[in-house]
């Protein structure tokens, strides 16, 4: 499972840097936010994949089940990476500076690396 998460990982972010490259030709100026959101998408395949992996084949419909710790900080620290992420990118506007859109676009990947390390480190 690890092998298809790495997979989807680099696919991903591949993809949305090609995206993000397309969308500047299409709409050229400051559209910032829509760079960081393709830069959301670019790591969520491998990390979803991941979590998948961390469910394993347990008994979900069991009363006693409790999921891995890892699983749930994983989930954790991809929240928490989403709403850090989304406030840089609040306070740099208020500030009076403007993001590029590669820079957005990173921002946005970066949410969910270490929830996507954390999946993966636990996968092994």
């Amino acid at each position: 499972m690890a092998g298809w998460s790495v997979t989807l990982g680099v696919l991903g972010v591949v993809l949305s840097a090609l995206g993000v490259r397309r969308y500047r030709r299409i709409s050229p100026g400051d559209e910032s936010d829509r760079c960081w959101l393709i830069g959301l998408f670019g790591l969520f395949p491998g990390w979803l994949v991941a979590i998948w992996g961390l469910l394993g084949t347990s008994n979900i419909d069991s009363p006693t089940y409790s999921p891995p710790r890892s699983l749930i900080f994983s989930s954790a620290a991809a929240l928490i990476g989403v709403i850090v992420s989304d406030y840089f990118k609040r306070r740099i506007k208020t500030v009076g500076t403007v993001l590029s859109p590669p820079a957005s676009w990173l921002l946005g990947l970066a949410a969910f690396v270490l929830a996507w390390a954390i999946a993966l480190w636990n996968l092994r």
